[in-house]
């Protein structure tokens, strides 16, 4: 445990079986301490095979291209609980490629993983987003949205766990298991479903979009809520 204040004001760490962390207040809050889980899934091992073959990618590259993703990253602003911030170029193209390189194993239509750096400044978009009720026959809801961007992108999409109806804000987990993707040249829309969901739960969803092949733009993660209803028939 660390004490960052001599009358502390402000704990961080664990001791004796209790972590201290502090809440948006400031105030010092005390739990039981929860040891690490590493379940070792398929999908965790998947994704950190990426993470290791992306580092191999990129530090193969010449110093001209790790330029070049550090120029490209300097295009994107994320947005964070403390205002806006950018992120390193190596940030930006591990994560996009580690992203090509799951997508790619799980059998999504992504091209061969290269860690080329793009050209087209900013993230890729997603227009027309839309959740209603599902397509097919069923319970459950409907994504809808269009490429409006100029290259082809395949758009992976997934949901949560099922929560009360009172739930407003998304806070976790997503389910590997129910990840779908849309392959769509510019210009095209997609309609995806969720179905055998317990009707009137809410659900969250996030799309996210990634270039069909390199060099890898992505989109910011747009997260839905949802309220699953059986389809009019």
């Amino acid at each position: 445990m660390r004490m960052l204040s001599h009358v502390a004001s402000v704990a961080r760490g664990s001791v004796g079986g209790l972590t201290y962390t502090a809440n948006q207040h400031h105030a010092i809050v005390c739990r039981a301490r929860v040891s690490p889980v590493n379940p070792k899934t398929q999908r965790q091992s998947q994704m950190r095979a990426a993470f290791g073959d992306a580092q191999s990618l990129y530090e193969a590259l010449s110093n001209a291209d790790k330029q070049a993703w550090q120029d490209y990253a300097e295009t994107l602003t994320f947005e964070g609980a403390l205002g806006n911030y950018n992120v390193t170029g190596r940030s930006v193209c591990l994560g996009n490629l580690a992203t090509a390189l799951y997508l790619d194993d799980r059998g999504f239509n992504v091209g061969t993983p290269a860690a080329t750096p793009p050209t087209a400044p900013g993230f890729l978009s997603i227009a027309d987003l839309e959740v209603d009720v599902p397509a097919a026959v069923g319970t459950g809801f409907n994504i809808s949205f269009r490429n409006n961007n100029a290259e082809d992108v395949t758009y992976y999409v997934q949901r949560s766990i099922a929560f009360n109806t009172g739930r407003r804000r998304f806070k976790g987990p997503w389910l590997t298991e129910t990840l779908q993707q849309s392959d769509l040249v510019s210009g095209a829309s997609a309609n995806i479903d969720f179905l055998g969901l317990n009707d009137g739960s809410v659900y969250f969803a996030i799309v996210r979009g990634i270039s069909d092949d390199a060099p890898y733009r992505m989109s910011r993660p747009f997260i839905v809520r949802a309220v699953a209803s059986e389809t009019v028939v």
